[in-house]
């Protein structure tokens, strides 16, 4: 297959997948709060974040080794291949025992972190539980790397698709029947085990010469040097990032309480939503973006950057729009009035949200592109930054302080340095990137106000209400976009892709048939 018909089925099955799961997923935090409660609610999400920051252990192997992935597989270079899985098999090996060895020493404690009523032998059986989960995560990844790198993510979303499907049944009928939170946590662990196992057979069937690998693979010589140099750079990225991202819980809760966590992890569950929708785009031409760079066509790769760059820029119009006209509505019709919260953490969220999204195409440029070592020295300046912004506007703002503290961290860092490294490595300049950066902004923040304004006309409530600002929001921001951009190449690109691409495979496979 072609670079864009892979991205098609890809993006096809990403689509698919994700719309089915975000779905499915609310549909069980909807039943997770109305049974279980907003004290459950922000333990759940607490240990979420502490186990995000105990994969820090992964240390951004996982980038740094896609990254090898790319030009033996596009040569068809089995050897090297096996030769780098079974690196990769050593390495998480090690992973898995520092998560374990790491995330048992700190039980100790978690009752420092953890400010709760429920039982304090319950909260440890629970914390063991995601750590559990956290762990089994790994045991096929570096497998699952070779399928991501050959550019077929769609298998890995099929196996996500039927495992999780049959878990979230599972979990909502015995959430109804128990009103039990120990045991909704081991059909999860157990899910993950099966979906390790079935992306394990999985791979074995597309890779044969991966069964095998021991003593044909430990012949061939790699860059090792280079390798760990590249992940010794991505490290402090990695540890870094999981900083910036996933402390603001533990910070919440440290300064406010787990209830406060509660009430702000059902305002970034909807982020996290949001987020999967990118995902789709990103994890989907990941690997064709770095099987493009491998080919070291600088001119190329610019041209295929500036379109995705759009795309992520017209969704992050949509995207914020969306959030910020009709979240509280929705907060309301979802889980009632009392959990609604105010709307400067809404901006607070939008804020941050806008920065990390936007720099979606230079980050996936960066990692394809192998410059971990050109950026890893601007991480640590941002994760320290976001620390102490957070503690300290966080004191005077409370929640939205915290959120509000991640994305002025990363504006002020890695926002435009990464563009800078980026643009030049492709013979572009930094004012260049800046440029069209603060046009977007610009443009972004005049559309939503315009909007907000008009939907906040409406003067009904309830689910019609959020039917009807949604739908208004949508037809707003495409009318502006239109206005603006429908006589640039990348508005054209898109329109052709959409009418050609999606439909011809539609039809091809009818035809088939």
């Amino acid at each position: 297959m072609s670079r864009t018909e892979n991205v098609t089925k890809n993006l096809a099955f990403g689509v698919i997948s994700k719309v089915f799961l975000l779905g499915a997923t609310f549909l069980v935090r909807t039943l997770f709060i109305r049974i279980l409660g907003a004290e459950y609610t922000g333990v759940s999400s607490l240990y979420s974040n502490i186990l995000s920051l105990l994969n820090l252990a992964e240390l951004g192997f996982g980038s740094v080794l896609t990254y090898e992935l790319y030009k033996p597989l596009k040569n068809n270079d089995e050897e090297t291949v096996a030769a780098l899985v079974l690196l990769f098999k050593k390495i998480y090996t090690a992973i898995i025992a520092v998560i374990l060895s790491v995330g048992l020493l700190l039980i100790p404690f978690l009752k420092y972190i953890v400010k709760s009523d429920l039982n304090q032998q319950d909260l440890l059986i629970y914390y063991v539980l995601y750590l559990a989960d956290s762990v089994a995560s790994y045991f096929v990844a570096y497998r699952t790397m070779v399928i991501e790198a050959d550019q077929k993510r769609y298998v890995i979303n099929l196996a996500e698709i039927i495992t999780k499907f049959v878990m979230y049944i599972c979990q909502s009928v015995y959430l109804v029947v128990t009103k039990d939170f120990l045991g909704y946590l081991v059909i999860q662990v157990v899910f993950t085990v099966i979906k390790n196992i079935s992306l394990h057979v999985a791979s074995l069937k597309m890779y044969p010469y991966l069964e095998h690998i021991s003593k044909e693979a430990s012949k061939v010589q790699l860059e090792t040097s280079r390798i760990y140099k590249n992940a010794k750079a991505m490290c402090v990225t990695k540890i870094s990032t999981v900083i910036l991202n996933q402390t603001d819980s533990i910070i919440i809760s440290m300064l406010l309480g787990t209830v406060y966590v509660g009430y702000y992890s059902n305002y970034y569950m909807l982020i996290v939503y949001l987020n999967s929708i990118y995902n789709i785009i990103v994890t989907s031409i990941e690997a064709s973006v770095g099987n493009l760079n491998a080919e070291l066509d600088t001119q190329k790769s610019y041209g295929v950057y500036k379109k995705i760059d759009f795309l992520i820029f017209c969704m992050n119009v949509f995207c914020v729009a969306e959030y910020v006209c009709i979240v509280q509505d929705f907060i309301a019709v979802w889980i009632g009035d009392g959990y609604i919260q105010k709307m400067s953490l809404v901006a607070a969220l939008m804020i941050t949200f806008y920065f990390q999204q936007a720099m979606n195409t230079v980050v996936t440029y960066r990692q394809t592109m192998g410059l971990f070592e050109a950026t890893k020295k601007v991480y640590p300046i941002m994760a320290f930054l976001n620390i102490v912004l957070s503690v300290g506007l966080g004191v005077r703002m409370g929640v939205a302080g915290v959120a509000l503290a991640t994305g002025l961290s990363r504006f002020f860092t890695s926002f435009w340095y990464e563009g800078k490294v980026v643009f030049e490595k492709m013979g572009h300049s930094l004012s260049e990137y800046l440029t069209k950066q603060l046009l977007n902004g610009v443009f972004t923040a005049v559309t939503v106000l315009i909007t907000y304004w008009f939907v906040s006309l409406i003067s009904l409530s309830g689910l019609i209400a959020v039917i009807i600002k949604a739908l208004l929001t949508g037809l707003i921001v495409i009318a502006m976009l239109f206005t603006v951009y429908h006589s640039s190449n990348e508005w054209k690109w898109i329109m052709k892709y959409i009418k050609e691409k999606i439909p011809g495979r539609i039809l091809d496979k009818t035809n088939r048939r």
